[in-house]
C-alpha cells in the first residue's frame, strides 16, 4: 500500500506562510510547492526549509513473569523527539503590514461619555 503524500498549512502571514510535509518527501514537497505557487501569483522565495522539533512521543510496555511462585513485573519505556519537515515561504510583491504608530496603521481612539 502506498503512503499518501500531503502538506498541512501551519501558518499564514500577510507576506507568506509555512507548510509542513507528510508522507513520501518528493511528492509531498511537490504538492506543497504547487500550493505555494497558487497563493503567490507573482512568485515566491523559500528563506527556510528543514526539519523542526514538534514534541515528543512516549511509549512503554511491560511484562509479568513468575519467579519462585511470585509475580515479577518488568517495564520498559522510551521517549523520542517527533520531527516534521517545514517550508517557510515569502510571496514576491507582498507588502508587510505597517508597524503600529507608523503611517498606514489603524488609529484607535477611546471616548468616554458621562451623563
Amino acid at each position: 500500500m502506498a503512503a499518501c503524500a500531503s502538506y498541512r498549512v501551519v501558518k499564514i502571514t500577510p507576506t507568506g506562510g509555512q507548510v509542513a510535509l507528510s508522507g513520501p518527501f518528493e511528492k509531498a514537497r511537490a504538492r506543497a510547492i504547487s500550493y505555494i505557487a497558487s497563493v503567490c501569483p507573482h512568485g515566491y522565495e523559500i528563506p527556510e526549509e528543514g526539519e523542526v522539533d514538534i514534541g515528543t512521543n512516549d511509549s512503554s510496555y511491560g511484562s509479568v513473569n513468575r519467579s519462585f511462585g511470585q509475580p515479577s513485573v518488568t517495564t520498559f519505556g522510551s521517549t523520542r523527539t517527533a520531527h516534521e519537515w517545514r517550508i517557510t515561504y515569502v510571496c514576491k510583491g507582498a507588502k508587510a503590514p505597517p508597524a503600529a504608530g507608523t503611517s498606514g496603521a489603524i488609529e484607535q481612539r477611546h471616548v468616554t461619555f458621562r451623563f
